[in-house]
């Protein structure tokens, strides 16, 4: 764990966020990220490289859908 942001750094974050108009999806891994560097939290690369238990959109296997087999993300 590194150390919290700046106030500066904190608002050059609401700057940049202000101003995207990017989809939620398209924007979600980056919105993610940033904030775990404005706490000083590592970010799902750094803390479990392997994927294991912290990660973006982890395949599961959808059970109950309308149609078997769909693959979700959790």
């Amino acid at each position: 764990m590194s150390q919290p942001a700046s106030p500066d750094e904190a608002q050059r974050f609401v700057d940049k966020w202000q101003a995207v108009e990017l989809s939620e999806r398209a924007a979600s891994h980056e919105h993610f990220i940033d904030p775990c560097r404005l706490v000083g939290e590592s970010n799902p690369a750094r803390a479990a490289p392997t994927d294991e238990d912290y990660c973006f959109e982890k395949p599961v296997r959808v059970t109950l859908a309308a149609s078997s087999g769909y693959r979700g993300f959790r």
